[in-house]
This record gives structure tokens, C-alpha cells and sequence, in this order.
């Protein structure tokens, strides 16, 4: 049957995820089986101010003539290679129809073979490059999806608060947490100043009321909008006062401490701030869990670095964390039967089937990583992890 004839009762998996890839978008690629059939993964930079359209397409049409031209030479079933031809037509034609948008990167799954069709607009720029494996190419997918975090960014005074939700370089205000019965300031008058103290105290019970609303609201929709991280940002002399109302886990989600009031910022300034925030508190965070990644290895504590050590580690299932420096590829081998990698034999050393060549190792690392609910971080290319073949990992269990 031609791959693009459905068989009876099937329906094509078709997805366009126009606005924030989530982990869930992600498990939905990893997950795919092509059942022998060839899966086409493109990245493609979209970014208008580094690209035209024009531009763009002629990319697009470089890298699927240059490997139409490869795909010659390869030994493919017929309906294989017809599967990965559909691919091609159906990239070419989607691409040259793009209209003028926002988004810097894209990403596109497909396996006509197996009526897959998944597109994903990113919100980073991306590396232009069209893998054609047996499953998809998700590396770079997953490398940007774990630069972002849910952040919530919240502005507080003795009468106002304004939170503002952050995910994936986009900002969104949340909900403005208001609490106007806070009177403002009086003229007092009274005997013997009894009538200014009632009014202040008076006063400081409704601002300790307006906190503790803020804190309780911002409590709830953390356990609701599972949000990563906070920023706070009050008059200094106010942040210690209200944070004394905020729940423990809150506290210790908070990455930056700003002294700015409500209102006074558009949403683009704060969007501006809270990305430069995330940005350097996940390149701190990535330095110092490298800097400990390679003491930790020196020590055999339940980490290796290098490339035979992390490979045993993830044919052992034992990978917790890993970490693999940015741009590295290299060719290796995996079995066809149980999975099992090897950089270079040719039969696999437990169930004796052969082994089929991979195109971007690294990438298997990461599916495996990801099938056992762990977790991949990209690093930059100067940091200690480079001396030793730019692939390290935490480990579950000792090896």
C-alpha cells in the first residue's frame, strides 16, 4: 500500500503545536515506533533577523536534495524508500508555505509510512539539519525544552500585588492579587495621639491580612500552575516582611529578589528581566552541577564522565542525569533487537543480533536517558566536561 493511502480505520497522527512544547509533546515523539519504516526529523532557523523566507526555503530544499541524493545509495525496502520520499515532498511543500511568523526554529517529525506527521515551532533558534534514522531525532528538541522553566514573577507592596507567569520565553499576567481595603495614609487626631495609635495598628492588620492573601494565592496556584522557580521583587524593607508569610517550598523556589514596586514595569520589561534571570541563574546552576559531575567522578560517587563509562551506564539502565556538551556527534551502532549501544561491533555482545549504524550517537544516549524518566541537559562547549569526550552523568545506582 502507498504510504500515503491509510489503511482502513487508521487515522493519520497529525499535530501542529503552534504555541509552547511541553514535556508531554516530547514523550509523544520519543515514544513513536516506526516499525522498520524511516523517520524524517528537519530543524530548520526561522528566525526573521537571521533569515529571509526565501532564505529559508532554499535551506530546507539544500538539505532534502542532499540527502535525496544519498537516499539512492542506501538499501531500502521499496515502501521504505517511497515512506522517506513522501517525507520529503511533504516537508518541501509545508515549508515553502510558511507564513511570515514569530517563531525562531522549527521542527518537524514525519513517517508517511506510518501516517506520522508532528510539527513543532520553537521558540529558539536552531541548527539547520535533516536526520533520516529509525526514530526521531530529538536531541535538539529536548535540549531547549530544558533551558525554560515555569517561572512566576510576583510584585508586592503593603496594598497591591501583580504576578506575571513565564514559560518558554513567553509571559502571560497571571492574576493581579489586589487587596484595596488596605487604607492609605490618614491625618490623625485624637487624645493624647490614642486615636493615631488605633489607626496604625489598624492599619499594619489589614497590610498583614493583604499579605497573607498574597501568600496564600500564590501557594494555590504554585500547587495548581506547578510553577519552578519565583522571583520577588518589593521595596527592600518590605520583601523580609511579606516573605515571613510565604510558604517553605516557595522560599526555596526563589531564584532572584528585585526591588521593584507593582505597576511600574510594562510586561515587556518584566519579561525582559525575568529572562535575563533565568538565563543566568541555568547557566550558574549548569557550571556548578558540571564542577561537581567531574569531582564526583574522580570519586567514584555514583557519576562517570567519558564515553565508554556513560555508555555502560545507559546500556545498565543506570543514567539519572546526563549531560552532553553542545554540538558533539559522533557515529555508533546500536542493536536492532534489544537496544543495547556500542560505538563500533558489529553483533551485540547480549542477544547476538546485529547491530544497525546510528547517525547521531549522542542522540540514542538521550532516548535511552529519557525512557527511563531521567533527565539531559546541553552545556556549554568551555567547561571542565570537554576534557573528558564532552559526555558525563549522574547515576542512579553505583557501577
Amino acid at each position: 500500500m502507498p504510504p500515503n493511502r491509510l489503511p482502513f480505520g487508521e487515522t493519520e497522527r497529525r499535530k501542529e503545536v503552534m504555541g509552547m512544547i511541553t514535556y508531554a509533546n516530547v514523550q509523544e515523539v520519543l515514544k513513536f515506533q516506526g516499525g522498520g519504516f524511516p523517520v524524517t526529523s528537519l530543524y530548520l532557523l526561522t528566525d526573521r533577523k537571521e533569515v529571509t523566507l526565501d532564505q529559508m526555503v532554499t535551506q530546507a530544499h539544500s538539505l532534502l536534495n542532499a540527502h535525496a541524493r544519498e537516499l539512492l545509495s542506501r538499501s531500502l525496502p521499496h515502501a521504505h524508500r517511497e515512506s522517506v520520499v513522501t517525507d520529503f515532498r511533504k516537508i518541501r511543500e509545508y515549508v515553502e508555505q510558511l507564513p511570515e511568523a514569530s517563531f525562531k526554529g522549527l521542527a518537524i517529525f514525519a513517517c508517511s509510512g506510518k501516517n506520522f506527521w508532528q510539527v513543532y515551532r520553537l521558540p529558539q533558534r536552531v541548527k539547520n539539519a535533516l536526520i533520516v534514522d529509525s526514530d526521531p531525532y530529538i536531541r535538539p528538541l529536548v535540549a531547549i525544552l530544558n533551558q525554560y522553566h515555569r517561572l512566576a514573577f510576583l510584585l508586592v507592596d503593603r496594598r497591591r500585588a501583580q504576578l506575571f507567569e513565564l514559560f518558554m520565553g513567553e509571559i502571560q499576567e497571571q492574576t493581579e492579587l489586589i487587596s484595596p481595603d488596605v487604607p492609605a495614609k490618614v491625618r490623625f487626631a485624637g487624645w493624647y495621639g490614642l486615636e493615631e495609635k488605633r489607626v496604625v495598628r489598624h492599619i499594619e492588620q489589614h497590610i498583614h491580612e493583604h499579605f497573607k492573601r498574597v501568600a496564600e494565592t500564590l501557594y494555590q496556584l504554585y500547587k495548581t500552575r506547578q510553577y519552578d522557580y519565583f522571583i520577588l521583587s518589593a521595596q527592600p524593607h518590605i520583601l523580609p516582611e511579606f516573605e515571613k508569610h510565604l510558604h517553605t517550598e516557595i522560599i526555596n523556589r526563589v531564584i532572584a529578589r528585585l526591588d521593584v514596586e507593582p505597576f511600574s514595569l510594562d510586561i515587556n520589561q518584566v519579561k525582559e528581566k525575568a529572562l535575563r534571570i533565568e538565563r543566568e541563574f541555568m547557566e550558574e546552576r549548569l557550571a556548578r552541577q558540571v564542577e561537581e559531575l567531574v569531582t564526583a567522578a574522580k570519586k567514584d560517587h555514583r557519576a562517570v564522565v567519558g564515553l565508554r563509562e556513560t555508555l555502560k551506564a545507559a546500556n545498565l539502565k543506570a543514567i539519572r542525569t546526563l549531560y552532553i556538551v553542545e554540538d558533539k556527534k559522533i557515529r555508533g551502532r546500536q542493536c536492532s533487537h534489544c537496544g543495547y549501544l556500542t560505538l563500533e561491533a558489529p553483533k551485540c555482545p547480549i542477544c547476538q543480533h546485529s547491530t544497525r549504524p546510528v547517525a547521531d550517537f549522542f542522540d540514542e544516549l538521550v532516548e535511552a536517558t529519557l525512557h527511563m524518566n531521567g533527565e539531559y541537559f546541553t552545556v556549554p562547549a568551555h567547561n571542565p566536561l570537554s576534557e573528558y569526550e564532552g559526555v558525563g552523568a549522574w547515576l542512579r545506582f553505583k557501577i
